[in-house]
């Protein structure tokens, strides 16, 4: 939810003990987007490359097309299976290509990889294997996500031990897979959306590393059946177009990006009532914490009721930081990363 200011109404309400009800405040500094998806064709920009690309396996075959097509291109190119709770990574010969087995949940099994490829300039990474998901129903997930672990776990670790090795002073490229509906889940009803975990990470990395050209790709369910098209798709995107990072590309050939359009709030804001519990879980960060406290300020003294989730074990001393100044929490914060 987005933090909601509260009005000079509902400040003046402190001392009672009953809901008020108010307008949002957009002078406050509230903003509320809808994302739509929006034709994008592209910006016509070549993309030359050298040294290694990194491919992780998907299931359908798209892994080892794509890479014969950096053969041809005269690039090098190994491919990354991941699979849950395997004991030891390995390196395998299939067919003439190199291939390393790991579990994407062992950071040591990652590691490895790293140190097999030490000295190997890289050049690009592609994350196919969230493409693993298309025909699997996340309802019949593992505790812990082996999904989860293969969508995100595995391109994080990637990109930690590899990511530092493509150089930002030459072309280079990242890229993740998803294939849910050809628009990135806005059309579909019947897809996996725990591929998104690789989407997420692909467009964060794009803002730590500017140099390279970052896509993170959605195609549409159609494409998966036929590996070759499929790789020349993701190819020709990859290394002929620059621009948007969010890219869908849909089984017509169009080509679709994601945007944002102010929208403003024009019904009366509704605050909670006694009745209400919110299930809160975050990524530590403080955003969510700051749009609770919104949520919380535009109903004072209802009586709603949050229970936050986490992962880690609840500090008991955080609860003395309540009264600290913003530069303590900052500090703090920034301690904490």
């Amino acid at each position: 939810p987005a933090p909601v200011a509260a009005s000079a109404e509902a400040e003046a309400s402190v001392a009672s003990n009953e809901p008020v009800e108010q307008r949002a405040s957009h002078q406050a500094g509230t903003r509320r987007w809808q994302v739509e998806i929006e034709a994008c064709p592209g910006l016509p920009s070549p993309l030359n490359i050298s040294g290694t690309v990194v491919v992780s396996d998907d299931g359908w075959g798209i892994a080892e097309a794509f890479c014969q097509r950096m053969e041809a291109r005269g690039l090098h190119a190994v491919r990354i299976g991941f699979e849950s709770r395997i004991r030891d990574a390995s390196r395998h010969d299939e067919g003439g290509r190199t291939v390393y087995r790991a579990d994407p949940e062992q950071p040591e099994h990652l590691a490895w990889i790293a140190e097999q490829l030490e000295g190997t300039p890289i050049g690009g990474m592609v994350h196919m294997a969230p493409l693993k998901l298309a025909s699997e129903d996340w309802l019949e997930d593992a505790y812990p996500s082996s999904q989860i672990a293969l969508a995100g776990h595995g391109w994080f670790g990637l990109l930690k031990e590899l990511g530092g090795r493509m150089a930002n002073d030459t072309p280079g490229f990242i890229a993740s897979v998803t294939s849910m509906d050809g628009r990135h889940g806005n059309i579909g009803d019947r897809f996996n959306a725990v591929q998104c975990a690789a989407s997420g990470i692909t467009k964060s990395y794009a803002f730590e590393r500017p140099d390279l050209r970052c896509r993170a790709l959605d195609l549409h369910p159609e494409y998966v059946l036929d590996e070759h098209e499929a790789a020349q798709r993701i190819e020709d995107d990859v290394f002929g177009l620059a621009g948007e990072v969010e890219v869908a590309l849909d089984r017509d050939g169009r080509r679709w990006a994601l945007v944002a359009f102010a929208e403003d709030v024009v019904d009366e804001v509704k605050p909670l009532t006694g009745q209400d519990t919110w299930l809160v879980s975050g990524g530590g960060s403080g955003v969510t914490a700051a749009s609770i406290i919104g949520v919380a300020g535009a109903s004072l003294n209802a009586g709603a009721h949050f229970e936050l989730l986490g992962r880690s074990k609840l500090i008991e001393t955080t609860s003395s930081w309540i009264d600290w100044s913003e530069s303590q929490l900052e500090q703090e914060k920034n301690a904490l990363r």
